[in-house]
């Protein structure tokens, strides 16, 4: 929400939370509007689900009726870790755009990297709004779900400056100590 509103401004900007005192105090630090969870539903274009995994699938349960209602274009985005955009659709009961994204803390003020993926209802134009709206996040980086493309992409983020292989197929054998990694011929 930070970053978004450092994007778009924070009067477009509604939020909500279980905790009513902790989404008003963070709507008055940052600008925001607060609603319940049924209103962001009913009239965000981006429909951002903070919320942790365990408690995303009874969150998405009462939300289900209102995103089957809505007649306009809209998108779900979602932040639950290890939850697949396959199991998300199940959840939303509907053939909806999802995003999936992966941010990390520095997001919030602007020197983040934020990995996405989307399922097959997600437009190039959805993609170019996702990305406006979410531009002074930081890093914005696509990613086809499921892929070894997309786990070449994370391997070559997070080791690129360790590794000449970085983001490739290893064609050597590595170890640490006494420890070997994986040995090629299993790559």
């Amino acid at each position: 929400a930070i970053a978004a509103a450092n994007s778009i401004g924070g009067n477009l900007i509604y939020v909500s939370d279980v905790d009513l005192q902790k989404a008003k105090d963070f709507a008055k630090a940052n600008g925001v509007n607060v609603v319940s969870a049924k209103e962001v539903a009913e009239k965000c274009d981006f429909i951002f689900l903070g919320v942790k995994p365990q408690v995303l699938k009874a969150v998405c349960s009462d939300l289900a009726p209102v995103f089957k209602s809505r007649k306009d274009h809209f998108v779900i985005v979602s932040m639950a870790a290890g939850v697949k955009l396959c199991d998300l659709e199940g959840m939303c009961e509907s053939d909806l755009p999802i995003i999936r994204i992966m941010p990390n803390i520095p997001a919030s003020v602007g020197a983040g990297m934020i990995l996405y993926a989307g399922n097959k209802y997600v437009t190039d134009e959805d993609y170019n709004d996702f990305t406006k709206v979410l531009e002074n996040a930081g890093m914005l980086d696509k990613l086809e779900a499921g892929k070894l493309s997309a786990l070449k992409a994370i391997h070559k983020y997070l080791f690129d400056e360790i590794y000449d292989f970085a983001g490739e197929i290893r064609t050597v054998n590595i170890s640490k100590g006494n420890f070997r990694f994986a040995p090629l011929m299993y790559l």
